[in-house]
């Protein structure tokens, strides 16, 4: 069995999109997220007005497409647009909106404080505690897992038959419901049992239980016939290549025009990138070593990205700007 690599686009105020159908995810129902002209991300407290309300891009007009599991819980009236930290998008009640009873909240409860709780890790009796798409238990089960909401073998596969139409492959539609899961970058959503746990992060580990995603960065599932037993091995540099290639591929259709999708250093994630503006990415991607960060630039004290060139604006006192290396050398 050929594995399949979940791509996770990283929260970043650069990144964009088009709808409410797409990445970045998270655990809560109701988006409130919008998109200023240059990419980045901001709250509008106007959509978790009660007629406003949307299911992750669906109508309230369409209640009978919003049934079972979380999707029939009560649906929140008066609440506030609270960022989501670890996806960085913006949802309706989640833990940390601001709310003057348990009806604002999605799911979960108003604190003393004055805020929704329930978020990822908190310990609570029962499912509708928890915030969002969050679950304490396994599915059918009243016994609550010792991590909390969206803690290690809760159900997360919440969005199974809700609102999937926009869902391209099977690595996106999982990779939704990892945001049920708690927050960690080997957590996910097994697409066998539709519970919690954590990817395989090591050349050799199990993934028998769940081949096709199972399998941490770097790393693909090789099933031994014989025993009918997964064990995630390295993937080959070129293989890793190619994948990263069809992932930049992906992340760009859902960049604005003229954007380009780049990696973020020391994560799985991708950000749009304004390469013709942007001081530190100037020119192009960091990352890939096609652009330039305009303010590494030595003896400068002002800087622009002009068209993708790093200009030189003014030099630190004691420097001055030499056209023919484009640099502030010292005085003569």
């Amino acid at each position: 069995m050929i594995g399949k690599t979940l791509l996770f686009v990283a929260a970043s105020t650069s990144f964009a999109v088009a709808t409410l159908d797409v990445l970045p995810f998270s655990y809560g129902r109701f988006p409130c997220t919008k998109w200023h002209s240059d990419g980045s991300m901001y709250a509008d407290d106007s959509m978790c007005q009660h007629d406003q309300l949307k299911a992750t891009g669906v109508s309230l007009d369409s209640l009978s497409t919003y049934q079972g599991y979380k999707r029939d819980r009560p649906i929140p009236t008066g609440s506030h647009c609270e960022q989501d930290p670890d996806s960085g998008s913006y949802w309706c009640g989640i833990e940390g909106a601001q709310c003057d009873d348990d009806d604002a909240c999605d799911c979960g409860t108003c604190s003393e404080s004055g805020t929704c709780s329930g978020g990822y890790g908190t310990v609570v009796p029962h499912n509708s505690e928890c915030s969002g798409y969050l679950w304490c238990t396994p599915l059918f089960s009243t016994t609550t897992v010792p991590g909390g909401c969206g803690g290690d073998n809760a159900f997360c596969g919440d969005w199974d038959q809700h609102d999937l139409s926009t869902c391209a492959t099977d690595e996106e539609r999982w990779s939704r419901f990892d945001r049920n899961c708690h927050s960690g970058k080997s957590s996910y959503c097994n697409s066998r049992t539709s519970h919690c746990g954590h990817k395989c992060t090591t050349a050799g580990c199990d993934c028998t239980s769940d081949p096709e995603h199972a399998c941490g960065e770097g790393l693909k599932p090789v099933i031994d016939p014989s025993c009918d037993k997964c064990t995630c091995q390295p993937i080959h540099n070129g293989s890793q290549r190619a994948r990263a290639r069809r992932n930049v591929r992906l992340v760009e259709s859902l960049c604005p025009k003229s954007f380009s999708a780049c990696t973020i250093g020391g994560s799985k994630g991708f950000e749009c990138v304004d390469t013709q503006t942007s001081l530190e990415q100037c020119g192009g991607c960091l990352e890939s070593g096609e652009g330039v960060d305009c303010t590494t630039i030595p003896n400068v004290s002002a800087v622009g990205c002009v068209a993708g060139v790093c200009e030189i604006w003014a030099c630190d006192d004691g420097f001055q700007y030499a056209p023919a290396e484009n640099a502030c050398l010292p005085m003569a």
